[in-house]
């Protein structure tokens, strides 16, 4: 997310939302384009896996077990094409054991189903877009120190 793509409380990005559950996937879908941002969906662990294959995103939004592959299989395949992308996972058999893998696996959030609101959901979900904002922000100022440092000796 750029500096051009915040606006206010609403926030511009491009998310994957991962869930085998279709009622879940479209309620979520709806409440991220109603937050201004641009919502792709998958339907199983493969169909995630080839999204990120062939689109940037921001964050993703993925159930921890799905068909196919798992909410962290895909956030592994997603990280070695871009190691920023920020995730959320959702579960609905939630154990001390995968909130730790999760973690691990460098997780911004885990959240379990059903939520408590769908205010939980945004909060965490803006924060994650937030984070990867100042990760790239942070990156592009280091580069810029960088290119200053060298063109000034």
């Amino acid at each position: 997310m750029t500096e051009d793509k915040k606006k206010g409380s609403i926030q511009v990005g491009t998310i994957l939302i991962a869930e085998d559950d279709p009622d879940y996937r479209q309620l979520l879908s709806r409440r991220a384009s109603r937050m201004g941002l641009d919502v792709h969906q998958a339907a199983n662990g493969q169909e995630a896996i080839d999204a990120v294959n062939e689109c940037e995103f921001d964050a993703l939004v993925l159930d921890l077990y799905m068909p196919e592959h798992t909410g962290l299989e895909v956030i592994d395949a997603a990280r070695k094409i871009d190691p920023d992308v920020q995730a959320l996972i959702l579960t609905g058999s939630a154990s001390v054991e995968t909130a730790v893998e999760a973690l691990r696996a460098g997780v911004y959030d885990y959240l379990t189903k059903p939520l408590e609101s769908m205010t939980s959901f945004e909060l965490a979900l803006s924060r994650a877009l937030e984070r990867r904002y100042l990760v790239k922000e942070n990156k592009r100022l280091f580069e810029e120190i960088q290119r200053l440092a060298v063109t000034d000796s």
